[in-house]
């Protein structure tokens, strides 16, 4: 497939991958032992392998980002369930250094499959904007996509992309990431296809950029922890507590 960004014309293939790939697992090594350095638990995830299974959805001959003749109903729903891949690949990265470790495959299930809290889209969403990952704009066409989604998975109607209901849904989606228009054959189509593609793009970013920043917290969580408490021991100091009450500045290395 060919993107046009800024200008010049880029196809996505073998060796753009393979540099996501490669930036993503060296961040994802570089937090796994520094994850696994705080808690080792029996039945770990593996993001590594997670990571090459996404890639190799994209990639492959029958990918709804690669075909070009898909129904409205097989299409929004594979690249939805894409999308909502990875959000729970991007909220795992963020556990991971909220709980101080790894997460368990099943603690994982318990949050993610069945009837659990974010086991759907919608949830998923709700969760990574109250988290401030996603800006307005990614929000408001996830939302889109939901509804489009939830009508066209639970409609008996045979779907087209010249339905009205469908047209006047795709007009309300702000981003449009440059892709040719050859590439899909429905105008529909390929302003949903626009939308998809900024989506997916964010979501690997933010996966990226939080492996990084949990690495770097990794590598100065004791400055972080010593300023922390230098404010705490301020703090009590201010309000009139006497000194052999305040914590020692030992505290934070035996309990935080």
């Amino acid at each position: 497939m060919h993107i046009r960004l800024r200008g010049k014309t880029y196809i996505v293939g073998r060796k753009a991958k393979a540099a996501y790939r490669a930036k993503m697992l060296g961040g994802l090594r570089n937090l796994a032992r520094a994850a696994s350095k705080k808690e080792r638990v029996t039945n770990p995830i593996d993001l590594n392998k997670e990571f090459e299974q996404l890639f190799a959805i994209m990639g492959a001959e029958d990918s709804p980002f690669g075909q070009t003749d898909m129904s409205p109903r097989d299409r929004i729903i594979a690249v939805t369930s894409f999308m909502a891949e990875l959000m729970r690949w991007c909220i795992t990265i963020k556990m991971a250094y909220s709980r101080g470790g790894w997460p368990s495959q099943t603690g994982l299930d318990g949050i993610f499959e069945g009837t659990a809290p974010l086991s759907t889209f919608a949830d998923r969403i709700r969760f990574c904007a109250a988290f401030g990952l996603l800006s307005p704009d990614i929000r408001g066409d996830l939302g889109t996509l939901k509804d489009i989604r939830n009508e066209l998975a639970h409609s008996f109607t045979i779907w087209t992309w010249n339905d009205p209901w469908l047209a006047e849904k795709a007009k309300s989606l702000i981003l449009k990431f440059p892709i040719r228009d050859s590439d899909y054959k429905h105008t529909i189509e390929h302003r949903v296809m626009c939308s998809s593609w900024s989506i997916v793009i964010v979501l690997l970013h933010i996966g990226i950029y939080l492996t990084e920043q949990q690495r770097v917290m990794s590598e100065h969580s004791g400055a972080v922890n010593k300023k922390a408490l230098d404010v705490l021991r301020d703090s009590f100091r201010k309000m009139g507590f006497p000194e052999e009450i305040i914590p020692p500045d030992t505290f934070g290395e035996k309990t935080l």
